[in-house]
């Protein structure tokens, strides 16, 4: 006897179920829109692509509403202004490594709202090493001093929550009720109310470094770090599932050492680092019916080929290029349209899975998928200028096997410069509003 035929999803029998009534509701609005278009022919002509793409803006979001989709993507706030503290400890015993990392971030938008998220995560793995070292405060950054090698394979757990707030008052309240940030989950508890979202991330992470210093020298750090994971909106019972991957090259030198156009002098220390972060995601409602595809790419912008090819129409709108400056593209794709949907399948299976793909982008674009956010995604291309400074002691004693300890502070803020976005009739323009809050 067969077996019986796998039942699909809530949402896709749904979907099909009310499939005459969206035909209904398609053909609607097609006819109000068409008639727009008509009646509107003679004055978009009279005053060039302005109206036309206006209307074709409006054509797009009035299908939208009727998908029940997302319609306002293009006009998400923007984050303004960013800053974030954290602190770890860690410590070495033979082969084993073990930590504990927390952070808090607060996040300004440009509609005056803030977000506030704190991170706790617990790290354990393997690390051997070489040769001794040690680490200390110095002009602002974490310094080095020793002659070691060092690499790890580290796991790492990890939960947030995350508290949205009207105003900078409110934030500081919480941070008040939360001064226990650092202490236990049941004290911090007992101050504040529920978060408005909360996260829950798994990964692994590794790293190679070596330093040859005595105060004045050279250390170098070099890894990746892959994460799965969701955040979940308590009121709307939106889930966004992601997949992260952070690569990072950063070279501490010390004394007088010129690299290009930058120096440091005097035993001062300095940070050449390069690296770039991406991200895969697609949210869900709370049946697991896909509403969104989400890809971002962030990295330095030092010069202007940094930027990706999708920037290359507002270039110019980004403002220059600078050694504390840093990009992010955000690229989203409506997966209430049937076509976008069926070319994002491989892409969906694979951040659902959470798979690692080591050496490979975690969630296939494939190019179905890339002419598809190339044609149709609405992007949000945004520039920042960063800063930040970290201070710690710890040291290493290593021969194959390691002992020793480290704890850290590290602080880093964001400030936005530019900001652009292209919609869904595939314009661009300059977010005035986002910019204007910044200043």
């Amino acid at each position: 006897m067969p077996a019986p035929a796998a039942r699909p999803p809530a949402w896709s029998r749904r979907v099909r179920a009310a499939r005459g009534q969206a035909t209904l509701d398609y053909v609607t609005v097609l006819a109000v829109v068409g008639a727009v278009l008509v009646l509107g022919t003679g004055v978009a002509i009279a005053r060039g692509g302005e109206i036309g793409g206006a209307v074709r803006g409006q054509f797009v979001r009035a299908l939208c509403v009727v998908r029940a989709g997302d319609c306002d993507r293009d006009r998400a706030p923007c984050v303004v202004h960013a800053s974030s503290e954290g602190r770890s400890a860690s410590a070495n015993i033979v082969l084993v490594r073990v930590g504990r990392d927390h952070l808090a971030l607060v996040d300004e938008r440009s509609d005056g709202t803030f977000a506030l998220t704190l991170v706790r995560s617990t790290d354990l793995g393997v690390e051997v090493g070489l040769g001794v070292g040690a680490r200390f405060p110095l002009g602002g950054r974490l310094a080095a001093a020793g002659i070691e090698l060092r690499a790890a394979i580290i796991a790492h757990e990890g939960r947030g929550r995350v508290w949205l707030a009207r105003s900078r008052e409110e934030v500081e309240g919480l941070l008040l009720g939360l001064s226990g940030t650092l202490v236990p989950k049941v004290v911090q508890d007992r101050f504040v109310r529920e978060p408005d979202e909360t996260i829950t991330q798994h990964g692994w992470s590794v790293t190679l470094g070596g330093t040859a210093a005595a105060v004045k020298g050279l250390s170098v750090t070099l890894g990746g770090k892959d994460l799965d994971g969701a955040r979940t909106v308590r009121r709307t019972g939106r889930t966004i599932l992601y997949l992260s991957r952070s690569n990072v090259l950063s070279a501490a030198l010390s004394g007088e050492v010129a690299v290009g156009d930058r120096a440091t002098v005097g035993g001062s220390a300095s940070d050449l680092a390069g690296g770039s972060d991406h991200s895969w995601a697609i949210e869900v409602d709370r049946d697991g019916r896909p509403l969104d595809l989400v890809v971002v790419h962030a990295g330095a912008y030092r010069v202007s080929s940094d930027l990706p090819p999708q920037l290359s129409e507002v270039a110019g709108t980004l403002g220059a290029a600078g050694g504390s400056r840093r990009y992010e593209l955000e690229s989203h794709l409506d997966l209430t349209v049937p076509e976008n949907l069926a070319v994002a399948a491989e892409f969906i299976s694979a951040v659902r899975s959470g798979r690692p793909r080591p050496g490979r982008e975690r969630a296939p674009v494939g190019p179905a998928l890339a002419a598809r956010l190339r044609a149709h995604a609405v992007l949000h291309a945004r520039v920042y200028d960063v800063g930040s400074t970290a201070t710690g002691v710890g040291g290493h004693v290593a021969v194959g096997l390691s002992i020793g300890a480290e704890i850290g502070r590290r602080e880093a803020s964001a400030s936005l410069l530019a900001a652009s976005t292209r919609g869904p009739d595939g314009t661009w323009s300059q977010r005035e509003d986002c910019v204007g809050a910044a200043a």
